[in-house]
Formats: C-alpha cells, sequence, structure tokens
C-alpha cells in the first residue's frame, strides 16, 4: 500500500506517538518522518513493511482485550499467562470440578429434603463383598 504524508500523520497520531518515537519504532530518524508526513520523500519500503508488520500486530492485539479491575490485558499477553500457567490451571480445574460437583450434590440434598425425599446412601468397599 502506497502511504501518502497525512496516512503517516493519522496513523502515528492513532498510535499517540511522537514522530521521534515513531521514528524509533520503525528503525529512523525524527526527520524522516517528518519528510514523510510533509511529503517531501516517500517512505522507503522497507519502513513500509514494518509499519505495516506493525499495524497488522496492534489490529490484532486489539481483536482482543480483556479489562478486569480496570487492568487491560491483550490476546498476546493472556495467551503468554496461559502458557506459563497451565500445570497450575490443569491443578485449579481439578478443585473446580470437585467443588463443583460437591456444589450439586448439596444443591441436589437441598431440594430432595425440601420434598420430604430421603435417600439412604450406601457405600460399599471391595473389603466386604
Amino acid at each position: 500500500m502506497k502511504y501518502k504524508g497525512l496516512d503517516i500523520k493519522r496513523i502515528r497520531e492513532s498510535m499517540n506517538l511522537t514522530q521521534t518515537d515513531f521514528g524509533k519504532m520503525l528503525g529512523v530518524g525524527l526527520r524522516s518522518v517528518q519528510n514523510w508526513e510533509s511529503e517531501d520523500r516517500n517512505i522507503s519500503d522497507t519502513a513500509r513493511l514494518l509499519l505495516e508488520s506493525k499495524l497488522n500486530h496492534e489490529l490484532s492485539s486489539q481483536k482482543l482485550t480483556l479489562k478486569k479491575q480496570g487492568i487491560s490485558f491483550t490476546d498476546f499477553e493472556v495467551i503468554d499467562w496461559v502458557v506459563k500457567n497451565k500445570e497450575r490451571l490443569k491443578q485449579e480445574s481439578e478443585y473446580f470440578k470437585l467443588w463443583l460437583a460437591d456444589e450439586i450434590n448439596q444443591g441436589v440434598n437441598q431440594e430432595l429434603t425440601r420434598l420430604g425425599i430421603e435417600i439412604e446412601y450406601k457405600y460399599r468397599s471391595k473389603k466386604n463383598e
């Protein structure tokens, strides 16, 4: 894609970057960014490809942003956290399953009691058989 000076300026401003920071991101100096924005020069193919790569990353990062207590997480940060904590998550998943089974059992028992139905639980161990 061919970028005009105004396009580059809008992109830079939408990223909340100064001309200096935008240039650093693309590996060029302040003067290059100023020349692109004033249309004194065209953006180089290398800088354009890097910019497009950054824009694609920005767009994919914006696809999923989770907010919890005022803190935002991009999809990449969430994926990174899950990978780093997968063993802990497996353990917590097992605890959750046990908790859920217990909650369901308690709910069933409460409903049976409310209906006046008693169930006698008989546990047989292999030793008694």
